[in-house]
């Protein structure tokens, strides 16, 4: 069992706000946070960890379009939130990305602008505006979109968008926005 030591993380809100967030974990001596936190002061903030850093996530609408209008690139997911070990992401798709599957993940996308068509080794599924697909572990896919779509997927936190396949310019598992 590692060693746990106690540790005190606190957030502050802009200056004239006096309402503050105190978050208490247990972290072990890797680093690893070894508990789930309590939020003190705050109640509508979720907070998830990730690469070593805490992030405050505001537990308020968030803004689909606005998120959207912050990147331009394509086939590089963003995070806008967390729940149950899953990542929600916005990605933007253009041309035709890497075969992969994902051993041990399922992934749901949901067309949120525009089109694209998922392909499989023996078919391929046209995606519309408000339509989604579910592609199930270990099914090898890839995404292709004649002209920029946006879509918003689900899919287990740190999941790498190209599997098990071998790294390329293209993998990430997303960035926060």
């Amino acid at each position: 069992m590692p060693q746990i030591s106690q540790r005190l993380w606190s957030y502050h809100h802009k200056k004239e706000d006096l309402r503050h967030t105190a978050i208490f974990g247990c972290e072990s001596h890797d680093g690893m946070l070894e508990s789930r936190f309590q939020t003190l002061g705050h109640p509508r903030h979720q907070v998830v960890q990730e690469n070593g850093s805490l992030y405050r996530i505001p537990m308020e609408s968030i803004n689909l379009e606005d998120k959207l209008s912050r990147f331009t690139d394509h086939w590089s997911p963003r995070i806008i939130a967390r729940l149950n070990g899953q990542d929600v992401k916005l990605a933007k798709f253009s041309g035709a990305f890497d075969w992969h599957s994902h051993r041990d993940a399922d992934e749901l996308f949901l067309v949120l602008k525009g089109a694209f068509r998922m392909e499989f080794r023996d078919r391929a599924v046209d995606l519309r505006e408000g339509e989604m697909i579910v592609v199930p572990r270990t099914v090898e896919h890839r995404p292709v979109a004649e002209e920029e779509c946006a879509v918003l997927l689900f899919e287990p936190a740190g999941l790498l968008n190209t599997g098990e396949e071998p790294t390329s310019d293209r993998t990430t598992s997303g960035s926060w926005i």
